[in-house]
């Protein structure tokens, strides 16, 4: 029996492992990229929307923590924000949220920089009892960036 000869099966060999690495090159080189452009976006948000400041003004109720009146400032930044909720928590741990809030800012009507928001939040059936003793507003920045401010008991804009 005659078999190819040593030097054909060298060559094919070497072909066949070449034609592998280009396969794997270029997959990894696709995955790279891919997660590359992943990433630069996600630090673009993060350069964008981490230099935002909201600043809570004021915090304001009576004994039965209803209403609850809630001014902000959107006082540093450059970008739009939008779909925020406000989450209040009493001192025996009751944490209640909202997002039903007006005027309701999202993608058509964003809140930006420079704007001060009044809310008054009716918490009528939410069970808050005793105190405020945290208060947080949320906005999302780009689609999905967070962006907090927090107002504790004790501190000047609790009032």
């Amino acid at each position: 029996m005659k078999g190819i000869s040593e030097i054909v099966a060298t060559v094919l060999a070497i072909a066949l492992v070449v034609l592998i690495g280009g396969i794997v090159g270029t997959f990894i080189t696709n995955f790279a990229k891919s997660r590359t452009a992943i990433t630069q976006q996600s630090s673009e948000k993060m350069t964008k929307c981490g230099n935002v400041i909201l600043t809570i003004d004021e915090i304001k109720t009576d004994a039965d923590l209803n209403p609850v009146n809630v001014t902000f400032t959107y006082s540093i930044g450059s970008e739009d924000l939008y779909n925020f909720s406000v989450f209040l928590i009493d001192t025996h741990a009751n944490l209640n949220s909202t997002s039903s809030l007006s005027p309701n800012y999202n993608t058509t009507n964003p809140l930006r920089v420079g704007n001060h928001v009044f809310w008054s939040i009716s918490t009528t059936g939410w069970g808050l009892s005793g105190s405020l003793s945290h208060v947080r507003v949320q906005g999302l920045c780009k689609t999905d960036y967070p962006v907090i401010a927090d107002c504790k008991s004790g501190e000047a804009c609790m009032k």
